[in-house]
């Protein structure tokens, strides 16, 4: 994920202070990765496509609960 410089304080400290935001980046990254190892196929299945699209879903409503938690943070 990118963060802006003033998210990058916030994000160390929640990084050291949060087990619930070190656990959505990791499950964010590992999405990530599994994404990119399905789009490595030339052609992808009916089934590759779907389950393309829903960890594409699952990693965005991850990003979202990410950003939230920042946003609270900083207010």
């Amino acid at each position: 994920m990118n963060y802006d410089v003033d998210e990058m304080d916030v994000v160390s400290i929640l990084r050291s202070d949060s087990q619930e935001f070190v656990k959505l980046e990791n499950e964010h990254s590992i999405i990530k990765k599994r994404i990119e190892e399905i789009e490595k196929n030339r052609y992808l299945s009916p089934d590759e496509e779907v389950q393309k699209k829903e960890l594409q879903k699952r990693k965005l409503r991850i990003k979202d609960q990410i950003s939230r938690i920042i946003t609270l943070y900083k207010s």
